[in-house]
């Protein structure tokens, strides 16, 4: 399977955000941010998502160099707009204020509203656990189609609504990460077994007639599919609360039926950030947490060479490694395509011409990609497949509208339902 270096990874991304209008800093925090999704083994969430974010920001439902704001402060609560801005960007910022207050307050609630995909949501209780601080995260999604079922439905009412939870951990460069959608899998999964012609494991979709299958194509189709919650009533109940925390009481909405189906995505966050140094002695926690993750990671391997693990440590695992060979295309591909001759190839495009790809890859309007040379085009097939996962026969000339990205063949809009 190719690979592609990290660090060119990012110098692609930071110049195809950029070239879209962002900001030289806003463009690396995102393309940055994907980056790190795809280095833990989260590539559902890495920079596959290029191409609906472009694609976004095009129709007018991300707005870029957009940082949200406060719509009401009242010490320990806090209510945050991020006005359609980049997910990414006013997450952070969002997650920057809670830190700040709960170092100040002992205890934050941030309400983040109205945010595009705020991606790998782990990130955000990464960054709270850097300062020392416990952080619990809800997150649900709207303006797209439901994608997963309740317990003993036969029909997807609401997405896949990850929970976070993060804390120190044993060492500062271990904090405690469990970070996950309350969906058997995240939708991003689905869209890789798609793209690499693989089945999903039992007991994880449904048909559009209820019944259960192993073919990822049924979330792509009308009637959809649907996801099952994990753990069966138990994930469910996780992921209604979710959807009541984060849309709910965040004002940012629920998956009622008219927010559905707007091919775009929304996300609502609640973010918890705790002092635990308000209710405990700091060293005494320390060692307390090391201690015990000691005993349990003593445990004996029922696999040889699997040893047990603490949340966090896989991502970190992955990390070194992704870091060290670089990241591996997630798709399956049946031609040669050269990572090297990728990254010489896209050294010879200036961002504007960067963002043209992009816009070929999104199958974006030909009054939004002009004009391009043929060996662009060429080049344009071979990053789209190798980035992005699009295949050959779904891509077209910048000529052709409407056209559809990321969705089987015989959808007949432009989908947004592959965000996780």
């Amino acid at each position: 399977m190719p690979v592609i270096p990290h660090d060119e990874l990012r110098r692609i991304g930071r110049r195809v955000f950029a070239a879209g209008g962002s900001s030289e800093e806003e463009a690396g925090i995102i393309a940055d941010h994907l980056v790190e999704a795809n280095l833990k083994g989260h590539d559902s969430h890495g920079v596959g998502m290029i191409p609906s974010y472009l694609r976004n920001l095009h129709g007018g439902k991300a707005a870029a160099n957009e940082k949200g704001h406060v719509v009401s402060d009242s010490g320990a609560f806090i209510v945050y707009d991020g006005a359609r801005g980049y997910g990414q960007i006013v997450a952070r910022e969002a997650t920057q204020l809670g830190i700040a207050r709960a170092k100040e307050n002992g205890v934050a609630v941030v309400a983040l509203r109205n945010a595009h995909h705020i991606g790998r949501v782990g990130t955000y209780g990464e960054m709270c656990a850097a300062e020392g601080l416990l952080s619990i995260s809800f997150v649900n999604i709207t303006d797209q189609r439901p994608a997963v079922a309740p317990w003993r439905g036969g029909d997807a009412r609401f997405g896949t609504n990850p929970v976070t939870i993060a804390l120190p951990g044993p060492s500062p460069e271990r904090p405690i990460v469990a970070d996950m959608a309350t969906s058997r899998i995240a939708m991003g999964k689905v869209r890789v077994a798609r793209n690499k012609g693989e089945k999903i494991a039992a007991k994880t979709l449904l048909g559009p007639d209820g019944q259960p299958t192993d073919d990822p194509n049924v979330m792509y189709k009308r009637p959809r599919g649907a996801l099952l919650t994990f753990a069966e009533h138990k994930g469910y109940a996780l992921a209604f609360i979710c959807e009541m925390l984060a849309g709910a009481i965040t004002g940012s909405g629920t998956m009622r039926p008219e927010r559905q189906d707007t091919e775009s995505v929304t996300n609502g966050m609640l973010l918890v950030v705790i002092d635990p140094g308000r209710i405990t002695d700091r060293a005494w926690l320390a060692e307390e947490v090391k201690a015990m993750t000691d005993y349990v990671t003593a445990s004996p391997p029922r696999k040889s060479g699997e040893k047990v693990l603490i949340p966090g440590d896989p991502e970190r695992l992955m990390r070194q490694k992704r870091i060290a060979e670089g990241v591996p295309s997630i798709y399956f591909s049946r031609n040669s395509f050269n990572a090297g001759n990728l990254s010489a190839l896209i050294a010879m495009y200036t961002p504007a011409e960067l963002i043209l790809l992009t816009g070929l890859i999104c199958r974006l309007p030909k009054s939004f990609v002009g004009s391009m040379p043929s060996e662009i085009v060429v080049f344009a097939k071979g990053i789209s497949f190798f980035l992005f996962g699009v295949a050959e026969s779904q891509q077209v000339t910048p000529f052709t509208e409407p056209a559809v990205l990321c969705s089987c063949p015989s959808a007949p809009t432009v989908d947004m339902n592959d965000i996780p």
